[in-house]
């Protein structure tokens, strides 16, 4: 589900927090577009939702993988 109107980056009110950990209880993952956040913005909203783990934390270089069609080198 997508979440739109709100600026992540800046600190939550509690009802616009409680809103958007109903929504992430309801559906499971939650969309923020259209969100431009460094690392430590978005370890500060990350912490106004709870806790953070060592696996979240982990910042990891995105792997790219691509498929071959049959054919291809």
């Amino acid at each position: 589900m997508a979440a739109r109107g709100i600026d992540v980056a800046r600190p939550l009110r509690e009802p616009d927090l409680g809103r958007i950990l109903l929504a992430l209880g309801k559906h499971g993952v939650l969309r923020f577009p259209d969100q431009h956040l460094d690392l430590g913005a978005l370890e500060r909203f990350s912490e106004q939702c709870g806790e953070i783990g060592l696996a979240a934390a982990a910042v990891r270089k995105p792997t790219v993988r691509t498929q071959r069609t049959s054919g291809e080198p």
